[in-house]
């Protein structure tokens, strides 16, 4: 009696990326690369200015014409080009007509200045991402800079406007990777902090993993890796209330744009949770290593805050949920104990959230008379197909009385999960929760923090703005909790506006807050580059504008961004050099949008007037497990118990053959989740098939701060038994199979972004 037993397997890996990375390369060849590549962010309120000083160095016998690409989030507005000629003084870009910018001159003796232009920044390609899984869209920029003299470097100054994304009470910046070519530099830079609008300060600032150090209210890095530049800090702010500032900047006489700021501070009451029990679930996965103590002073901060006559359960989960004891009072013994058992928790595989999920809607029984917190303190990692849905459902949600909160603690040097998109907010949004985010090494100073936001103020509700008649687009959504924010821009007609206030209700209590007027020259460029011309064309509530109103309305938002000097799909920035005879003639015409012709480097390919395209994102693997080490993995710990499985088959039958195809996710260390997609056996080998692979020792990854790479293998294991003898053919290491392929996504709740997986 024998048997064979036949391996192979495909991996998929789902992560986040840019749709392209960065590009450096010279019109003719020559060896062009980047001697420099440094930014200096500012941070203002709600949104960052960020310059790029970037240097070119030509290592060729010739001239050379640099020509660069890049991404950039599709929310920016570039306003400033600046070139520094060798030898000369800075030349500035000015705007132009992005196609006539695009386009070189015609070859003519008698026509051609003899000064090419200094340098083009121009919008050639937009990528769109996916608002349900948090991926930004992009637009990729192509900047092109005559000469870099031979043996020399040219440095060029590069600025843009960008808004700052805001969740769980933080600000966060991310700048899109740029990539593995050797001839780029290593980006470094600053952070430097200029509080607004009613924000003091920024604690717990972080850049990439946590290297940055506090200097001279300055924070100094270096981003050491390739991938996503990722700067967050947690706004610091008096009271609880929110905060509202505006700008407002005139376009002509008859209209103008705004940009309102809005901050909701994280709540810091030291009050008793308003609650009768707290149920704790907490992941004692494999990928919760190293933060496990955090985990446990999470819970031991909350069991402090409560009220003495709240009872208390506790369930611990992997791939399976275990409760700890039943409902108890809080008090010395059960604060201890509960903390010892979450620290000495032995971490196994498995993140079955909608299992604990279900045991926690046990728990709760059928009582809606207690008002009932339920925290999960876990990582984020959850199985691909967890849905928002199926976990309140398991949960029993909505009742009355039940809010349901998420604490997701990550390592120190891992990427903070998104807390507004996938499964996990989806029920705190059913219940009334909040999903927040704290990194290991920070859980001890933000605690009280957690704590005080775990039993928040109900959320701002009924929210409207006054005083914003002559700006109607502008407005708030309806419910704001606490740490939300964000930025609007919108069209006024008319007069500007020069009282905004914000009113709302929290609870029974009504909230007026005025809105602080401010004046920002960045802001007004953020508007400017961001507004669609319809908001500027002014018609009746319920009439569409004609189509005369809404050609002058575009015609007259381009010539101004034109004269601001503006990137965008019409506009263009081009530097002249000064040594050129109609210098002031050509920006004047240029500025005006008159016939203006950009001069190209000689022999310089016709680049044309290149119109940007919309198109969806690419695809490309990221990360250390490839195939082969996957399928060893499986060969050595998979292979030998799976054997097993079948042995009680073989008792009973001497000829048997099927196949069980198993399918894992593996992240952060761990097997996520195991199930079987289709088996030829009986229930009882295909679950002894998946406890064999929940003892997988899976490799750790190096975490970075991109998110996390969740891997999937789908695993076919063929049994076949034999007259005589034994075989035994375990899968090929060095075979092509599998195949490695990509799907990428911001959020491992909703990692493929409605693509079904291979």
């Amino acid at each position: 009696m024998g048997r064979l037993l036949a391996v192979s397997f495909a991996l998929s890996a789902l992560v986040s990326t840019a749709h392209a990375d960065a590009v450096l390369s010279a019109a003719h060849g020559e060896d062009v690369s980047e001697g420099a590549y440094t930014l200096t962010i500012d941070l203002r309120g709600l949104y960052a200015t960020v310059e790029i000083r970037q240097t070119f160095v030509d290592a060729d016998a010739t001239d050379a014409e640099a020509l660069y690409e890049f991404d950039l989030p599709s929310a920016v507005v570039v306003d400033r080009v600046t070139v520094a000629i060798p030898g000369k003084h800075e030349e500035v870009a000015f705007g132009a007509n992005a196609s006539s910018a695009g386009a070189p001159t015609p070859d003519d003796d008698e026509t051609r200045d003899d000064v090419p232009d200094a340098a083009l920044l121009r919008i050639i390609d937009h990528q769109a991402g996916d608002p349900a899984a948090g991926t930004p869209d992009l637009t990729r920029y192509e900047l092109r800079v005559f000469p870099i003299p031979s043996k020399k470097a040219v440095t060029v100054r590069t600025r843009f406007v960008v808004p700052l994304e805001v969740a769980d009470g933080r600000v966060i910046l991310r700048l899109p990777a740029r990539g593995d070519a050797p001839n780029l530099s290593r980006e470094t830079g600053e952070v430097r902090f200029h509080p607004s609008g009613g924000i003091t300060g920024y604690d717990h600032v972080h850049v990439d993993e946590s290297d940055a150090t506090l200097s001279g209210g300055r924070i100094q890095f270096a981003h050491g890796r390739r991938g996503t530049l990722v700067l967050d800090a947690t706004p610091r702010a008096r009271g609880t209330d929110p905060l509202v500032w505006y700008d407002a900047s005139a376009i002509d006489r008859a209209r103008g744009t705004v940009a309102l700021s809005y901050f909701v501070p994280r709540p810091a009451s030291a009050d008793r949770l308003p609650f009768d029990r707290i149920l704790f679930l907490i992941d004692g996965s494999r990928s919760m290593e190293g933060a496990t103590d955090a985990a446990a002073t999470i819970v031991d901060s909350v069991l402090a805050a409560a009220a003495p006559s709240t009872k208390v359960e506790t369930i611990l989960f992997d791939r399976s949920p275990r409760a700890l004891g039943g409902w108890r009072a809080i008090d010395t013994a059960a604060r201890s104990e509960i903390g010892k058992a979450i620290r000495t928790a032995e971490l196994e595989n498995g993140t079955n959230l909608p299992d604990a999920m279900t045991a926690a809607g046990a728990a709760l029984g059928e009582d809606t008379t207690a008002k009932t917190l339920v925290v999960v303190v876990t990582d984020g990692l959850v199985p691909l197909d967890t849905t928002g849905l199926e976990l309140a459902q398991r949960l029993g949600a909505p009742r009355a009385g039940l809010v349901a909160s998420f604490v997701l603690v990550t390592p120190d040097h891992a990427a903070l999960p998104d807390v507004l998109h996938g499964a996990l907010a989806d029920v705190a949004y059913r219940t009334g929760g909040m999903v927040l985010t704290a990194r290991a090494g920070e859980v001890t100073t933000r605690v009280k923090g957690l704590v005080a936001e775990l039993g928040h103020p109900a959320p701002l509700h009924d929210v409207s703005l006054e005083g914003n008649d002559t700006a109607p687009d502008l407005t708030l959504p309806e419910l704001l909790p606490a740490g939300s924010g964000g930025m609007l821009i919108a069209g006024y007609h008319g007069a500007a506006p020069t009282r905004i206030a914000l009113v709302a209700t929290r609870v029974d209590r009504g909230v007026k807050i005025n809105g602080v007027r401010g004046t920002s020259p960045e802001l007004a460029d953020l508007a400017l580059g961001s507004i669609e011309s319809i908001a500027l064309t002014a018609h009746g509530p319920d009439a569409e504008p004609t189509e005369d109103d809404t050609n002058t309305s575009e015609e007259q938002l381009v010539q101004t961004r034109r004269r601001r000097g503006l990137v965008t799909d019409d506009t263009s920035l081009v530097a002249i050099d000064s040594r050129s005879r109609f210098a002031a003639e050509r920006r004047k015409l240029a500025q005006g949008g008159g016939p203006f012709m950009r001069v190209s480097p000689p022999g310089e390919p016709r680049v044309g007037p290149r119109v940007p395209q919309v198109r969806i994102g690419t695809v490309k693997l990221r990360g250390d497990l490839d195939a082969r080490l996957i399928h060893g993995m499986i060969e050595t710990g998979l292979l030998p118990r799976a054997r097993t499985c079948f042995q009680p088959l073989l008792l009973k039958q001497r000829e048997s053959e099927g196949t069980v195809r198993l399918d894992l996710e593996l992240s952060r260390g761990e097997v996520t989740s195991a199930h079987v997609a289709h088996s030829d056996f009986p229930a009882d080998i295909s679950a002894c098939v998946v406890d064999a692979a929940y003892k997988l020792d899976v490799p750790r990854t190096m975490l970075d701060d991109m998110p996390d790479t969740v891997y999937l293998v789908h695993y076919p294991l063929t049994f076949r038994s034999l007259a005589a003898g034994e075989l035994v053919l375990p899968g090929d290491a060095d075979s092509s199979d599998p195949v490695d392929t990509g799907v990428h996504a911001d959020d491992a709740d909703q990692p493929l972004g409605g693509i079904t997986p291979p």
